[in-house]
């Protein structure tokens, strides 16, 4: 009970107004830093830094340091056709199906409906550091600090602190890898560049090495496992072929000491103090463009990237990047209270956390929240997916793309309220996208006006349904109402700004095509209300009375819910912006004839249109 009380005050933080106060006491530091006294055991232990394009996952090792790199653009496959044409063929026979009580069969047809899986995020490289002179350590620290975006790693050797700071600039596109030693001349590596892709090196000087990489054409997911990743796992067969092409520069400052290059791989020896940098690109050149045969050549952004922060000191990049990410992270401070617990190391708190809602960390876990999303999605770029930007794997859990059935709607339930509005650009630009290649799949898969999408989408704005033409199961693959949801993001940007330019350029197109596919996609049942047909609770399944699984029925709460509510934002839009009054009237005459939420026999709100059970 304790942790579900817990659950719901960090539910309740991140969707709730949290307005800038002034610190009102010193707890702050203690809310706003993650810090263990050992190393990561693995990658998800790692510690994550982002500039909204670029993200490292820092494993904090003494002898052997690891960060394993990603960039948001990289991608496998390319735009292609994911809808199908069959798909209107059989929607009057799943709606027979339906109003025939027979679910079973409901969901058996609604597969024919189906298109392919999505493409998959990638990851680009691993940078591995292998120190020399190290003989032992103590006083180990591994940390970070959200309040300002910086990672740590310290420790002592042989009577010498040596200390590691890591930050990801998104004003200088770089991450930079600061070491230094109290010590003099005790800084010594070798550091190399290595892929899970395809990828060649190259030495551009004693300090400066390239990755040159290429993605494949097409990975399947995870999740069909009994696809070995030999098959999964396809390249073109010409490396100037179908596949993302990228770019990763690393290049080495060294406050005294040697310098050299060998196979690809730099020599530190005897230095004061070092500074990596890493710059990257891929030519990835827009969601509707193939990025192997019509994309940017990465070369030309990267080797911008990396020759003007080579340029700048250390302390010039370090306070670039704070003088552009404390304003924005410090617009909220959150103070719960003080905790017993914290001078304990966070995985231990967290250990406690049974028996103790420790306030401070219930802090640090909204202000991670919102760290996450500056260290992710900034204006220009893509939203976060799955896994934000950081990924480990060539075939990644559910592909690491965009559930838009609740999951990418949820990462941004707090962007607006914890006043970090334009970290919600590149999701609301994302849906735009999504609305132009949705009129393609709302016409083609079924002959209705206006856009849809579906559960799953790419980078390429995939809004077919998946599964594999048939393998996918319908409560999730064949939802179609991520539209509708995915509108109300656009509309509560204009609530918490008041942007009408915005408002009418932007989002009121995108709900309009989406209100338009849900007047096309409705129809009247026997009592004149207006359902939605056929309907799935996404990802839910339910059990008739007779005690039958099955997934596909008519007009489930969730339908109606998201159809309400686009109408009705639809109606104020209009009013607002005084455009489109038949439009309007349109909406509120099929708002009076949705059909009523279904109650049950104790007075709960029914998930589906019978009293099933789950």
């Amino acid at each position: 009970m304790k942790m579900q009380w817990l659950l719901l005050v960090i539910i309740f933080l991140c969707t709730s107004s949290v307005h800038p106060v002034k610190k009102i006491a010193n707890n702050f530091a203690y809310a706003t830093r993650l810090w263990y006294k050992h190393p990561a055991m693995n990658w998800n232990e790692a510690l994550p830094v982002g500039n909204g394009r670029m993200g490292a996952m820092i494993f904090g090792g003494v002898l052997k340091e690891h960060l394993q790199l990603n960039e948001q653009t990289l991608w496998s496959g390319a735009p292609r056709n994911w809808n199908n044409p069959e798909a209107k063929k059989y929607l009057p026979f799943v709606r027979e199906a339906v109003a025939a009580k027979k679910y079973k069969l409901a969901d058996s047809l609604i597969k024919f409906m189906q298109g392919p899986y999505t493409e998959s995020y990638l990851p680009m490289a691993d940078l591995n550091i292998a120190y020399e002179n190290i003989q032992d350590s103590s006083n180990y620290l591994r940390e970070l600090n959200i309040d300002n975006a910086i990672s740590k790693i310290s420790f002592s050797s042989n009577g010498n602190r040596y200390t590691r700071t890591v930050f990801a600039s998104f004003p200088d596109r770089a991450i930079v890898y600061h070491d230094t030693s109290e010590a003099r001349n005790a800084v010594s590596f070798s550091i190399q560049l290595t892929s899970k892709l395809h990828y060649k090196l190259k030495t551009i000087s004693v300090n400066h090495i390239v990755l040159k990489g290429k993605c494949p054409q097409h990975v399947d997911p995870v999740y069909l496992w009994k696809i070995k990743d030999s098959a999964a796992i396809q390249y073109a067969k010409d490396e100037n072929g179908e596949g993302m092409n990228f770019e990763v520069h690393l290049l080495v400052h060294a406050n005294g000491g040697v310098v050299h290059c060998v196979n690809n791989i730099i020599h530190v020896e005897g230095a004061n103090a070092t500074t990596i940098i890493i710059a990257a690109a891929t030519s990835y050149n827009g969601f509707d463009k193939s990025p192997g045969l019509h994309g940017k050549d990465p070369a030309v952004q990267s080797s911008a990237d990396i020759m003007l922060a080579a340029t700048k000191s250390y302390q010039q990049l370090l306070q670039n990047h704070l003088t552009d990410y404390n304003p924005v992270f410090s617009r909220v401070h959150l103070n719960l209270g003080e905790s017993i617990n914290r001078d304990l190391a966070t995985d231990e708190r967290m250990k406690k956390m049974e028996n103790y809602a420790d306030p401070e960390l219930i802090a640090t876990i909204f202000q991670y929240g919102r760290y996450l999303l500056i260290a992710g999605s900034r204006p220009g770029g893509q939203p976060v997916n799955l896994k934000g930007i950081w990924n480990d794997k060539v075939r990644p859990e559910y592909s690491s793309n965009w559930c838009i059935d609740h999951d990418a709607q949820m990462f941004y339930y707090p962007v607006e309220t914890t006043n970090l509005s334009e970290m919600h650009q590149p999701f609301l630009q994302f849906i735009e996208d999504l609305s132009i290649n949705g009129k393609q799949t709302a016409a083609i898969n079924y002959g209705m006006k206006g856009w849809c999408a579906h559960h799953n989408t790419d980078i390429w704005r995939q809004t077919g349904p998946v599964g594999n033409y048939g393998s996918g199961n319908p409560h999730w693959a064949n939802w179609n109402m991520s539209g509708p949801w995915l509108s109300a993001h656009l509309f509560d940007h204009y609530l918490f700004n008041g942007d009408k330019k915005f408002l009418l350029q932007h989002a009121w197109p995108v709900m309009k095509g989406a209100a338009l596919f849900c007047l096309d996609w409705l129809i009247k049942d026997k009592n004149g209300y207006l359902i939605s047909v056929p309907s799935v609770s996404p990802e839910n399944t339910f059990i008739t009375k007779h005690g039958d699984t099955a997934m596909v029925s008519s007009n489930t709460t969730a339908d109606i819910a998201l159809i309400k509510q686009l109408f009705t934002q639809c109606i104020t839009t209009a009013g607002i912006l005084q455009i489109d009054r038949e439009f309007s009237i349109k909406l509120k005459r099929a708002l009076k004839l949705l059909a009523p939420y279904k109650i049950g026999s104790e007075g709960q709100l029914l998930e589906w249109e019978e009293e099933w059970k789950r």
